[in-house]
């Protein structure tokens, strides 16, 4: 679809760009699908599995209230249940590892389904802000380690896509945080269904 500066692109974690919101429900639509290719070719299921949906601020003003900043939603889901909480999640650019603070995180049991069966029963859902300059950068690896077992695991190795007023900014500094309002707006409006009750 068309990027439009009113309408933000919203990558999700298949980095195809929608326009809009992702709520929890339709990621796990799209997830659910994912599973069960998956499962067509690998019955046994996997380990864990780390999916991103990336997002912007919806126009240039509410970009510079987030200091420059875009959000990574961050669904992780494992078979062992030690291996929750992340124990870091973080951004590798030009060679030098940056940890990345959780703005929230809710853990959920997955129901039966697919997902259970291709990925786990155990899920912990993340946010975090992130440098948009680097969210659009193609050699920019986000990585995580789980509690246990995995360390360095690669959940996003290509550039999200960014709307026209973020890509034409010359200004690629990052300014104040935004406020835990300005972050509920974007989180409620972003993410409906994720983190309610986590601002």
């Amino acid at each position: 679809m068309a990027a439009r500066a009113q309408n933000v692109p919203h990558i999700v974690y298949d980095k195809n760009t929608a326009e809009g919101p992702v709520s929890l429900r339709a990621f796990d639509k799209k997830l659910e699908k994912q599973a069960e290719e998956f499962l067509k070719v690998h019955p046994q299921g996997a380990d864990r599995l780390a999916q991103s949906d990336g997002s912007y601020p919806i126009d240039a003003k509410e970009y510079n209230i987030f200091g420059r900043r875009g959000v990574i939603l961050l669904a992780a889901i494992v078979k062992n249940a030690n291996e929750l909480p992340l124990k870091r999640v973080y951004m590798r650019v030009d060679g030098m590892d940056t940890g990345l603070i959780p703005l929230a995180r809710v853990r959920r049991q997955v129901p039966s389904g697919p997902i259970r069966e291709a990925y786990g029963e155990f899920r912990e859902d993340s946010l975090y802000l992130l440098p948009a300059s680097v969210m659009a950068r193609s050699d920019v690896l986000l990585l995580c380690d789980f509690a246990v077992n995995r360390e360095g695991f690669i959940f996003s190795n290509s550039a999200y896509l960014v709307p026209d007023f973020i890509a034409n900014d010359p200004d690629k500094s990052i300014g104040p945080a935004p406020s835990e309002d300005a972050l509920k707006t974007y989180v409620d409006r972003e993410y409906p269904g994720f983190f309610e009750g986590a601002f």
